[in-house]
């Protein structure tokens, strides 16, 4: 933990200030999946922001979500087409919590908030780059304090497998009650 603070009453989070705080964990093979759900809950104190929710591995290598500007970004390396991209006014609320998931299996990416899909692609090919280096939650991946996300941070889970619609609706109904939603 690099200077994040948490919050130990409900809603448990980390907040991070925008500009030096991170969660950071050791190299794990477990995360070294074709198929893959991020997930977390997350409440930007801005959504134009260049800000990331969670990287793998080192600088633009593997998977990541983040915002970028007025955008939200689901991106991944080694595949045909690396970004799902969505406006994220369209979508979440600045001040207040988001349930945002991304997902990708067989070819398919897709993104959701709060329960709903919110943007996606399919038909991509190649393989998702695996290996490197440590996890990164609030921060762009080894790279110092580039992309620091202003705002809170929730119950970031990633799955080696990719949820369904159903699935990520039934994730947030089981929580956003502890999100004052």
């Amino acid at each position: 933990i690099n200077n994040a603070t948490y919050n130990s009453s409900d809603p448990k989070y980390f907040s991070y200030n925008g500009s030096n705080c991170w969660l950071e964990s050791s190299t794990s093979t477990a995360y070294d999946s074709q198929t893959i759900t991020m997930e977390c809950w997350c409440y930007p104190n801005s959504l134009n922001q260049y800000g990331f929710l969670f990287e793998k591995g080192a600088v633009n290598t593997q998977y990541s979500m983040f915002f970028e500007g007025p955008n939200f970004q689901f991106r991944t390396y080694g595949l045909s087409n690396q970004d799902v991209t969505i406006t994220s006014t369209s979508f979440m609320t600045v001040n207040a919590w988001n349930h945002i998931v991304c997902t990708y299996a067989s070819g398919n990416k897709i993104t959701y908030i709060n329960g709903v899909q919110a943007g996606g692609l399919s038909g991509i090919t190649g393989t998702l780059n695996t290996g490197g280096t440590n996890q990164y939650i609030g921060k762009y991946g080894n790279a110092g304090n580039n992309y620091p996300f202003n705002g809170r941070i929730a119950e970031s889970r990633v799955y080696n497998i990719a949820l369904s619609a159903a699935q990520v609706l039934q994730n947030y109904n089981a929580t956003k009650g502890r999100f004052g939603l």
